[in-house]
């Protein structure tokens, strides 16, 4: 019989190692940081589920997105 439960608190992973990714922006090839890569494939991961489809999400994933990038949303 279970007497004590211990808990060590949340275990964070480590993200995972840089791909060395690059995307076409207004023509031009930019190499992603980490983060930018991070959320590029986040991103990629969500299509075709109900994520994508739900414009409020894509607006705000497109403007945090942007942000960093550095571009200036229109």
């Amino acid at each position: 019989m279970l007497e004590q439960l211990a808990h060590s608190g949340v275990v964070v992973p480590e993200p995972p190692p840089a791909q060395g990714l690059a995307i076409a922006i207004r023509g031009e090839m930019v190499a992603l940081t980490p983060k930018q890569e991070e959320m590029a494939l986040a991103w990629a991961r969500k299509q075709g589920t109900p994520y994508v489809e739900d414009p409020v999400f894509g607006q705000n994933f497109l403007a945090d997105f942007s942000q960093a990038l550095g571009l200036a949303r229109r």
